[in-house]
C-alpha cells in the first residue's frame, strides 16, 4: 500500500452519488478507496463502479450511524497514516487526499481534524451552546461533514463513544461523530480541530432519500451532548 491516506466512503441510500466521487478520488490518486454503505436496502449495489479499484466495500443492514465507517478505517489504521471520512452529498476538490496530507505535515500532524463544515460554540450561563454558523478558516471546535484525521487518533472516538453511553448519553447523542471525532481527538491529545485551506467541497450533490434530518439523530441533542462532553475532560481549545 503505497498511500498514505484511506478514504472511507458511507452511502445513504444515494448510490447515485457515490460513483462521481470514487471516480474522482482514484483519478486524483493519494488515496486507498472503501465503501461503507450504511443502506438497510444495500443501494451500493446500484453503483456503477470501478469494483476492481476499490481497495475494500462494507455492506451494513441496519443503519448504524458513526460505526458504519469508523470500523472499516480502524480494520486499517496499521496500514495507514490518515483516514478521511467522505459523506455522499458534496463532489470534492480535486486533489484533496494529497492537499490535506500536505498540510498536515505542514503541522507536525498537530491537529484533531480537517473538515468540510466549521463550527465554534458558545459557553453562556454555564452551559455549551451549539452555534450553526460556518466557518471557513482557522481554528473551530468542530470541523465536520467530512473528516481527516491522524489514522491511530480514530480510537480516542472510540473510547470517547463508549465513555458517554456509561455516562448516561442517550442513544441519538451518538450519532454525531463531528461531536464525537473532534472533542475525543481534542480532549487526548490537546490539538484544535481546522479548516483545511482550499476548501473541501466543490459542489453539492443529490440529497433525496436521506432521512435523518426527520428524526431524533438530528433534534436539540447537540447542546446536552456537548454539555456532557465538558463533563468528561473536553474543553474548547479557541
Amino acid at each position: 500500500m503505497s498511500n498514505q491516506v484511506l478514504a472511507v466512503i458511507s452511502n445513504y441510500k444515494r448510490p447515485q452519488n457515490v460513483g462521481p466521487i470514487v471516480e474522482q478520488l482514484l483519478a486524483d490518486g493519494g488515496c486507498d478507496v472503501v465503501i461503507a454503505d450504511n443502506s438497510p436496502d444495500g443501494s451500493s449495489d446500484q453503483c456503477l463502479l470501478p469494483w476492481d479499484k476499490l481497495f475494500d466495500v462494507w455492506k451494513w443492514r441496519v443503519n448504524s450511524g458513526p460505526p458504519a465507517r469508523w470500523w472499516p478505517a480502524l480494520a486499517w489504521t496499521h496500514a495507514y497514516r490518515y483516514v478521511m471520512l467522505v459523506d455522499d452529498d458534496h463532489l470534492l476538490v480535486p486533489n484533496l487526499a494529497k492537499s490535506l496530507v500536505a498540510q498536515a505535515e505542514r503541522m507536525g500532524d498537530k491537529f484533531a481534524v480537517m473538515g468540510r463544515v466549521g463550527r465554534c460554540f458558545r459557553h453562556r450561563h454555564g452551559r455549551w451552546q451549539y452555534r450553526r454558523r460556518n466557518h471557513q478558516r482557522g481554528p473551530v471546535d468542530m470541523a465536520g461533514a467530512g473528516y481527516f484525521l491522524v489514522a491511530e487518533r480514530l480510537l480516542s472516538a472510540v473510547r470517547f463513544r463508549d465513555e458517554l453511553a456509561k455516562a448516561g448519553a442517550l442513544p441519538q447523542m451518538l450519532f454525531h461523530d463531528d461531536i464525537l471525532l473532534n472533542m475525543s481527538i481534542q480532549r487526548d491529545y490537546g490539538f484544535q480541530s481546522v479548516m483545511p485551506e482550499g476548501g473541501w467541497a466543490s459542489k453539492r450533490m443529490d440529497t433525496r432519500g436521506y432521512a435523518f434530518n426527520a428524526t431524533a439523530a438530528y433534534l436539540d441533542v447537540r447542546d446536552d451532548l456537548i454539555n456532557l462532553c465538558a463533563t468528561l475532560g473536553w474543553k474548547s481549545l479557541l
